[in-house]
C-alpha cells in the first residue's frame, strides 16, 4: 500500500498487535488488539490517531483491548460476529469486502478452524492479516473447526 507502513507491537509473551500507519494522514489501524496499553504507548510515541481496528477472531489475546481503545479514541471496529466482541461498527462475516478509510479495501476471507468465527483480511497490495490461521512455524492450532 502506498504511504503505508506496518509495525509489530509486542503484546503478552508471544503475540503481536499489527500497527498499520498511513504516513500521510497519521491515521493508525490496528489488528487484533489483545491489550490496549502497548497500542496506547505506540500512539503516544508516534503522535498517531487510531481510526480503525480489525479483529480476526474472538479469543481474548486478540480482542481484550478493544473496549479501552474504543472509549479513548472511538475507532471503527471491524469484526466477525461473536458474543465476546461487543458492538462492532461493521460485522465482517456478512460482507465480502470492507473499505477502511485511509487504508483502502480489504477482502474478507472466512477461515474457520482455529475458531468458527475466524476471518482474515486481504489487501490487494498483497498484505494478509490472518490472525491465528498461520503461525510462524506452521498452521494455527485448530480448536473449533476441521
Amino acid at each position: 500500500m502506498k504511504d503505508i507502513e506496518i509495525y509489530p507491537i509486542r503484546a503478552f509473551k508471544d503475540n503481536y498487535i499489527w500497527a498499520v500507519v498511513n504516513i500521510k494522514t497519521n491515521f493508525l489501524l490496528v489488528v487484533d488488539p489483545g491489550d490496549a496499553l502497548p497500542v496506547i504507548n505506540f500512539i503516544n510515541l508516534n503522535s498517531l490517531m487510531l481510526s480503525s481496528i480489525l479483529v480476526t477472531h474472538h479469543h481474548a489475546d486478540h480482542r481484550d483491548g478493544i473496549n479501552v481503545l474504543r472509549e479513548k479514541y472511538a475507532p471503527a471496529v471491524y469484526a466477525p460476529t461473536h458474543i465476546d466482541i461487543e458492538n462492532p461498527t461493521c460485522i465482517v462475516d456478512t460482507v465480502s469486502n470492507i473499505n477502511v478509510p485511509s487504508f483502502g479495501q480489504f477482502k474478507i476471507l472466512r477461515v474457520p478452524g482455529h475458531t468458527l468465527d475466524h476471518v482474515a483480511y486481504y489487501h490487494d497490495s498483497g498484505i494478509l492479516f490472518c490472525g491465528d490461521t498461520l503461525f510462524s512455524a506452521g498452521c494455527g492450532r485448530v480448536f473449533e473447526g476441521t
